[in-house]
């Protein structure tokens, strides 16, 4: 068998290794971070100081649900299964993304989903990427983000697949209680994941995603570190993001259909770019709207 390098990464963007890159989908926890409504945010505190007890060491405090994370079925079903009664493999697999179009308060109909019938065969995972993740930190995060339809949710769990993961804050509104689509995909022995990022780094629909959570008895849920293992021949450099080294969706060659002809870039980003880069490609979707998100 032939051994490859898998690459390394930092919150920058990928790096490529010798064939493949590793791109990391998972938000970082902090104090300060955003928490899913009415639950409190993370709390870090220093239990040990190197001054003082030679050693550096925190307390934490945080719920099973917070940044990125997987709920376990046992989330909200009575007999659902924990995460801890997996084993470690059921949390990579193969996996497809979905581009939505980043429209708010769109429902997601089981027709939208059909064309992906054959490829859902042999996946293991079903990601949408809505683009709700450039909303992360302010408040429109969590309201107007793309759901799954009961129906859709329906149609999906006719397949065998490990689970499905989503770069907004849930799979339901934040105003519906009842949570009728995690009942439909959690019902069926799915896990889910919650608040990916970064989506817009994939190169290609299809890739290796690992979610593995941290290994908690009893677990309704969990803090995972989501990343994403593709090709590294899957992305040119006409279609590199020069800030982030993602993929930026880039359609030069159709400049109506190009979504980046119909996006003023601020020239303070464009400054950003190393010099030797500028004008060579265009700068990532996610990046330009991140930067608009910025507080001033």
């Amino acid at each position: 068998m032939t051994t490859r390098k898998i690459l390394a990464t930092t919150s920058l963007g990928p790096f490529m290794v010798e064939g493949f890159r590793l791109i990391d989908l998972t938000h970082p926890i902090h104090p300060s971070m955003p928490v899913y409504p009415g639950t409190e945010p993370p709390v870090f505190q220093q239990a040990n100081t190197l001054e003082k007890d030679g050693f550096a060491e925190k307390r934490l405090s945080l719920f099973t649900h917070t940044g990125t994370h997987m709920d376990a079925p046992a989330h909200i079903m009575p007999e659902g299964r924990t995460l801890d009664s997996y084993e470690a493999s059921h949390f990579v697999g193969p996996a497809r993304v979905i581009d939505l179009g980043y429209r708010a308060d769109q429902r997601i109909l089981p027709e939208d989903l059909h064309p992906l019938a054959e490829e859902l065969e042999q996946l293991d995972f079903l990601i949408f990427r809505t683009g709700w993740s450039a909303h992360w930190g302010s408040s429109r995060y969590f309201r107007g983000f793309p759901t799954l339809t009961v129906e859709a949710a329906e149609w999906l769990v006719r397949f065998d697949l490990k689970g499905a993961g989503i770069d907004a804050i849930s799979f339901d509104p934040v105003d519906d209680p009842t949570l009728p689509v995690h009942q439909t995909l959690l019902g069926a022995d799915w896990v889910l994941v919650e608040n990916l990022t970064h989506l817009d780094r994939l190169s290609k629909n299809q890739f290796t995603f690992s979610c593995l959570p941290l290994h908690l008895a009893d677990a309704d849920g969990s803090p995972i570190r989501a990343v994403a293992y593709e090709e590294a021949d899957a992305i040119s450099a006409k279609h590199t993001c020069p800030l982030c080294g993602g993929n930026n969706d880039c359609q030069a060659d159709n400049p109506d259909g190009c979504w980046c002809q119909n996006l003023t870039v601020p020239q303070s980003l464009l400054d950003q770019i190393p010099e030797g880069e500028k004008g060579q490609s265009c700068i990532c979707r996610d990046c330009i709207l991140k930067y608009k998100n910025q507080p001033t």
